[in-house]
């Protein structure tokens, strides 16, 4: 149980990063969720193609630590921004 509450949280980063469009999320997330077996050559299937999509670095927001685009200058999740703070910047993760 715990394993497939770690893949959902971990499948909701690659969503609200960008990397798993809508459609795929709810695709994996049917998957999980419907009692298909994951084993690590589907979790290794899932970072291919993660990594294969991605574009731009993604890092930490440093006030509400949601997965954000390393150039933003604004966090979507919590509004944080540049503007508010001089040191406020992504972490790489």
């Amino acid at each position: 149980m715990e394993l497939r509450i770690s893949q959902l949280e971990r499948l909701a980063a690659l969503r609200s990063a960008g990397v798993l469009s809508d459609t795929e999320f709810e695709e994996q997330k049917r998957q999980l969720l419907g009692g298909e077996a994951t084993s690590d050559s589907h979790s290794e299937a899932m970072d291919a193609a993660a990594s294969a999509r991605k574009t731009t670095l993604f890092g930490l927001c440093p006030t509400c630590r949601s997965t954000i685009q390393m150039d933003a200058t604004v966090c979507p999740r919590c509004g944080a921004s540049k503007a508010a703070r001089t040191d406020w910047a992504p972490r790489p993760i």
